[in-house]
């Protein structure tokens, strides 16, 4: 789960910080599901919901989820300096760690927004950061993101390294067909996508490699009032199947194993 506020990212308007927050249930009812089927994950929480909530963090790490980091503000990284991603990733690793006890191993960018104008991302995240992975390229071409020709299944991406163990960029998972490339992953895709083609295709990218699939709070709980403000087609990409998802999830933790990253990564 990418855990944040459901007005993070670039489908709504700027000023939604005095709405309905929706994170700390959410997050509660994954983790209920997960304990039900005796599953864990990994929960990448950024830093401004760490500093509000220091509980939910205290509460998803109780439950031997791994805690990574999804950066601090939900910042846009294609937008971002490295000096300015350096100094408020520091901070966010300083509050993670102050909260579980140990380092967070693991990051995600938010929006998936990395690409190949950013040639620092993972030098940064390796060298300076300490990080052993990262969760956050969508190897195909979207309208709001993504890095085509990245490869499908976890590696190490090019640059210079410090020695010792080599930083693992684990994409967004991409079922390559013989004409057709889809996305499933979870989010947005899986609240549109029905279980049984999600399922089908899940194990059809298993047989080649491991996938990882996604959430965020705003896909497993509706909330009380959609603002009127926010257009048909945000709407749609933010809300749409919202009251289904959770079945969803649990269907998949029924058809497969579920394991934090970093045990899949044997970190």
């Amino acid at each position: 789960m990418d855990v944040e506020p459901w007005w993070a990212g670039d489908l709504t308007a700027e000023g939604y910080t005095g709405r309905e927050d929706i994170v700390a249930p959410a997050v509660d009812s994954l983790l209920e599901l997960l304990e039900r089927k005796n599953a864990r994950a990994t929960f990448f929480i950024l830093g401004t919901v760490a500093e509000r909530d220091p509980g939910l963090v205290e509460r998803i790490a109780a439950r031997g989820h791994e805690i990574g980091s999804h950066s601090y503000e939900h910042s846009n990284l294609r937008e971002t300096s490295r000096s300015a991603f350096l100094a408020s990733e520091q901070a966010t690793v300083d509050i993670l760690s102050s909260l579980c006890g140990e380092r967070p191993l693991g990051f995600r960018a938010p929006n998936c927004s990395v690409d190949r104008s950013m040639p620092w991302f993972h030098e940064t995240l390796e060298r300076d950061l300490g990080y052993r992975y990262s969760s956050s390229v969508f190897p195909m071409r979207t309208p709001l993101y993504g890095y085509p020709g990245a490869p499908l299944a976890p590696y190490v991406p090019d640059g210079e390294s410090g020695g010792g163990p080599r930083l693992v960029e684990f994409p967004l998972t991409i079922y390559r067909g013989p004409l057709l490339r889809m996305p499933v992953c979870g989010g947005v895709y899986l609240r549109f996508q029905p279980l049984w083609m999600v399922t089908r295709l899940l194990t059809k990218v298993l047989e080649e490699r491991p996938a990882v699939v996604y959430i965020h709070p705003r896909d497993i709980y509706p909330l009380h009032e959609i603002p009127p403000d926010i257009g048909i087609l945000s709407r749609l990409a933010l809300f749409h199947g919202v009251g289904k998802t959770l079945g969803k999830i649990e269907g998949l933790l029924d058809a497969f194993d579920c394991k934090p990253i970093r045990e899949v990564l044997s970190l």
